[in-house]
């Protein structure tokens, strides 16, 4: 029998333990030890729980992180030669590179990003382009008549050109087919007047002109009908 006190093995039917004496009749009181296992559960509980709160906000940092870099919200800095290990350096170099191939796509330039070129603003690119309109002109065509029968002459006005412009002029068939092209020069004031005369083999319809300078170009239509049967 075993005893409950200090676990001896005694003979089957003692009534007390021969080595502490302890009676079996009774009850045997043995001091309670203090059980840590509820405090040592709830100790890992808090810690487990904080872990999660911590790693959640990590991961909605890192997303944060990622979306505003990928979109070009601010410039990732660019990784340093030393002081990490080389497989931090690595990757630091190549998330900075992969947001720079990004980014210039965008027009985005950091305010480190010493090799690149200023970012335009709208204002500037609306003045070069008002600049070079007002250096390139606004190319008009005119016929007069605008419409006419088949042998008729048409007088052409070229206005808007650059000063002094070299215009390749083209003339084509209603049915698209390329009639004829000329060199025409503009005056100072981009101005040029030509003409064109039907021939009487002519088909009725609506030609086109085409006008191409050194940076500008216009186009115009006209029409001849059919002669007139009496």
């Amino acid at each position: 029998m075993i005893c409950p006190n200090c676990n001896h093995d005694n003979p089957e039917g003692a009534r007390q333990c021969e080595e502490c004496g302890a009676d079996f009749g009774k009850t045997v009181q043995f001091p309670r030890h203090r059980e840590s296992t509820g405090i040592f559960s709830s100790l890992t509980s808090c810690i487990t729980s904080c872990l999660s709160y911590v790693l959640i906000a990590l991961l909605v940092g890192i997303t944060v992180a990622a979306v505003a870099l990928f979109n070009c919200i601010f410039n990732f800095p660019e990784a340093p030669k030393e002081g990490y290990p080389e497989q931090i350096l690595t990757l630091w170099e190549k998330i900075d590179n992969l947001q720079k191939s990004k980014c210039e796509k965008s027009g985005f330039a950091g305010e480190s990003e010493k090799t690149g070129t200023p970012e335009e603003r709208p204002t500037e690119i609306f003045e070069e382009t008002a600049e070079e309109e007002s250096m390139c002109g606004q190319p008009r065509i005119r016929f007069e008549p605008s419409a006419g029968t088949i042998s008729a002459t048409f007088d052409i006005y070229l206005d808007g050109f650059s000063a002094n412009d070299s215009i390749q002029a083209c003339w084509y068939y209603p049915s698209g087919e390329l009639i004829n092209c000329a060199e025409l020069q503009s005056d100072k004031n981009g101005y040029r007047k030509t003409t064109f005369w039907s021939e009487k083999s002519d088909p009725a319809g609506e030609y086109r002109m085409e006008a191409q300078g050194v940076c500008s170009e216009a186009e115009a239509t006209w029409t001849i009908h059919p002669p007139r049967i009496e």
